[in-house]
């Protein structure tokens, strides 16, 4: 393990579990950020596709081989153990994005065996919600607010839609402010939010049907604001649990249905990569091991 991760561990525990999110400090080299935007941006020009006036690739890892590396071969799984624990599990959740815009929300998703939303606040047999995601922000936010915005503990209060937490949004929110190199933690269930259009803009996205309408809207909006070229890749991780689990299963289905995929399946390189690092994937039922497959498409 990286010393510098090391020191920084045990702080960052502290800090996510009260705050909903933390920040270890250089965790990739110069170099790395460098071959991490350059990988990023080759997939997305050639298999990328139109969201929220940007382009991502959902469910990455299972599509980009080429960025397997950002779990092999850095502190990462490190950081992970270290926050989630020896039974960490890779929920079948990861994003690459560029250039995007969202709202607020919250990233805590699942259900239980009968069909309802989890209640992601109350413990589950000995175990309480720890399902995270570890965000690299390839460009320089140490200045800037346009990385991503949160209140700070609401990863802790299951109210989001309360006129004062509306409120809130706009008059209590802390900005991220991070290097390329720092890898970024967070607690799936904090209400956060990254870059939004203004309201006429936002109202237009949401008449506007196109999306390179919709894309070419946000670019001149962007260029208005003078908003930095913003990449990042999200990768979620949580403990043995139901919580995990039922993440992993509506990731799953979402990851497939977004791709025009009859189905998901956890593809081979991606398996291998995650149990080297003995960080293997989480279980898509509670008895039956995920399928693997070697035949999903993949960047070259």
């Amino acid at each position: 393990m990286v010393g510098s991760v090391v020191d920084a561990l045990a702080g960052a525990k502290f800090t996510l579990e009260r705050d909903g999110l933390c920040i270890i400090p250089d965790v990739l080299s110069p170099a790395q950020v460098t071959s991490a935007r350059e990988a990023a941006l080759t997939h997305l020009s050639q298999s990328g596709k139109p969201y929220n006036g940007g382009c991502v690739q959902q469910d990455v890892l299972n599509h980009a081989e080429s960025l397997h590396w950002l779990l092999t071969d850095t502190p990462l799984s490190d950081a992970v153990h270290g926050l989630v624990g020896d039974d960490a599990r890779y929920v079948h959740h990861a994003d690459l994005l560029h250039n995007t815009y969202t709202g607020w929300h919250k990233d805590s998703t699942g259900f239980d065996e009968a069909g309802q939303p989890m209640d992601f606040w109350s413990q589950q047999g000995e175990k309480s919600y720890r399902v995270y995601k570890f965000g690299f922000y390839l460009q320089d936010h140490a200045v800037d607010k346009t990385a991503l915005k949160y209140i700070l503990g609401s990863h802790l209060d299951p109210d989001f839609y309360g006129v004062k937490k509306r409120l809130s949004h706009f008059l209590a929110h802390t900005h991220l402010h991070c290097g390329p190199r720092d890898l970024v933690v967070f607690d799936q269930r904090i209400t956060h939010n990254g870059v939004s259009p203004w309201l006429p803009c936002k109202l237009a996205h949401r008449v506007i049907k196109s999306p390179a309408l919709k894309q070419q809207l946000w670019t001149q909006e962007r260029a208005l604001r003078q908003i930095q070229d913003r990449v990042f890749i999200q990768i979620a991780f949580g403990q043995d649990s139901v919580f995990s689990r039922s993440h992993a299963r509506a990731m799953a289905r979402r990851q497939a249905e977004i791709n025009g995929q009859s189905h998901y399946e956890l593809s081979g390189p991606l398996a291998s990569a995650l149990n080297s690092i003995d960080l293997p994937a989480c279980e898509l039922t509670e008895n039956t091991p995920v399928q693997q497959a070697s035949d999903l498409p993949r960047a070259a």
